[in-house]
């Protein structure tokens, strides 16, 4: 296992917004998330419950990336695809609770997805083993939070990212 995280270089401060504005035109943000949540994740909706939907918009979205395994220099092809598909599936539960809280504002997931991407490129984590499963247990840890906290604040439902599961009480 590669625990090392690889050296990059510091990337000034002033050029962050460029890196920013360059993902969000060009880098996929802007017409990926009107396909991904303004067209795919709404007719998922009408055809199966919230965390299906998310589920099975996340693995879609992750294998829409499959091209970028075989092109250098991209975060994809730093890591092997099986964790980009879970990684990318678990962000995705984020991004439909950001979709559903702010009532479907596709200004404010652009720009999600823009900062998530220019994090990356400013942060390298995704570059070594020890980065990546870092990144995937913060990510795990906070979906596990969203559920217990939504499950203690309803005691019998679990509304986790908008995504609607139901336990049985057992009382």
């Amino acid at each position: 296992m590669d625990t090392e995280f690889i050296a990059v270089n510091t990337i000034p401060a002033v050029m962050i917004p460029l890196i920013f504005l360059q993902i969000l035109f060009i880098g996929g943000a802007l017409g990926e998330e009107f396909g991904w949540r303004g067209f795919a994740l709404d007719r998922l909706f009408k055809l199966y419950s919230q965390f299906t939907a998310t589920l099975i918009l996340g693995i879609i979205w992750s294998i829409w990336h499959l091209p970028l395994f075989f092109m250098d220099g991209t975060v994809q092809s730093n890591m092997p695809i099986w964790q980009f598909i879970i990684q990318n599936t678990m962000i995705a539960f984020y991004y439909t609770l950001v979709y559903k809280r702010t009532k479907k504002n596709m200004i404010l997931m652009i720009f999600l997805h823009a900062a998530a991407n220019t994090a990356a490129a400013v942060v390298p984590y995704w570059q070594s083993d020890l980065g990546r499963y870092i990144g995937f247990t913060v990510l795990l840890i906070g979906l596990v939070i969203i559920i217990v906290s939504d499950w203690i604040k309803s005691d019998s439902e679990i509304e986790f990212t908008g995504l609607t599961m139901i336990i049985e009480n057992e009382s």
